[in-house]
């Protein structure tokens, strides 16, 4: 991410603005230029809002990457509002066919892509873990008889 350099930073302490150079900022060790008072609080926004970004370009080239493999469109009924990888998990569904295996097949299918495409999201929200316990759950769903079975009710995007 670029960033302004020097940035125009306004002290907390001092009320003061003043040039700070983003190596410093970056660096966790910029004070105030007026005051003396540490600027670390503005370099970890820095690195907290670069990594919030990174993270939504990922998840951004998972979808893309879903779409053009698979030929769906997965980028346009996606509900941007939960842009997480268990998001895109649910909005794949829709394309699967029924007997594909629901939300668990969606969520390997999801993590397999982000394995390719954007490996340090799966570190970051343990969805190895999801993985195993949708795989449990979809298991146990399947040794239940086909008439206990709840009906879906939710339509592929396509056929809408």
């Amino acid at each position: 991410m670029k960033w302004m350099d020097p940035a125009p930073i306004k002290c907390s302490e001092c009320g003061g603005t003043f040039p700070v150079t983003v190596a410093a900022l970056k660096s966790l060790r910029a004070v105030c230029a007026g005051c003396a008072a540490s600027l670390a609080a503005v370099g970890e926004g820095m690195f907290a809002e670069e990594a919030r970004i990174g993270r939504q370009i990922d998840l951004f080239h998972v979808a893309l990457e879903l779409d053009e493999r698979n030929g769906w469109n997965v980028l346009d009924t996606h509900d941007e509002s939960e842009w997480t990888l268990e998001g895109l998990a649910r909005s794949v569904v829709g394309f699967l066919p029924p007997t594909a295996g629901g939300i668990a097949a969606a969520t390997e299918l999801v993590a397999e892509t982000a394995r390719r495409v954007a490996p340090r999201l799966l570190s970051e929200v343990g969805l190895e873990a999801s993985i195993a316990d949708l795989k449990l759950r979809y298991a146990a769903w399947l040794a239940i008889p086909a008439k206990a079975k709840p009906r879906p009710t939710r339509s592929r995007p396509s056929d809408r």
